[in-house]
């Protein structure tokens, strides 16, 4: 991960009282370069090799996750999807929702759903109808 905060959560129990870490190791992408480096692998020279793609193609969510904004980016994309029933591409031209993607400043958008499709069925047990909700 690139971020050192996963350090501390990988430490935390998720209860409050006990500790039982949920990940074993976490590695940040400066320590694999480090590693990397001391194992002497020049990467530039390596020979090119075909991706294997252990777990698949990515979905646009989850290519977009490590991105500034972009778990964000991602929770508004399942949201669309969910609740209306539709496609992000439906509302945003190539699902990119680019009003909260950036640096600078806070990111804001605001976005109005006027038709809510139907509950999914992994939902309804605990959203009967979105109306109620």
């Amino acid at each position: 991960m690139p971020c050192t905060a996963k350090k501390f959560e990988a430490g935390s129990s998720g209860d409050g009282r006990q500790w039982f870490p949920h990940i074993d190791y976490v590695l940040t992408t400066r320590e694999i370069s480090r590693m990397i480096k001391q194992a002497g692998i020049d990467m530039p020279k390596l020979e090119k090799t075909q991706f294997d793609s252990p777990f698949g193609t990515a979905t646009g969510s989850g290519v977009i996750f490590a991105a500034t904004g972009g778990v964000m980016e991602a929770a508004l994309r399942t949201v669309i999807e969910v609740v209306t029933g539709n496609k992000v591409e439906d509302i945003f031209k190539d699902a990119n929702i680019i009003p909260i993607r950036g640096f600078e400043g806070s990111r804001i958008v605001e976005l109005k759903i006027d038709n809510v499709g139907p509950v999914p069925p992994i939902l309804s047990k605990l959203v009967p109808d979105f109306k109620l909700a």
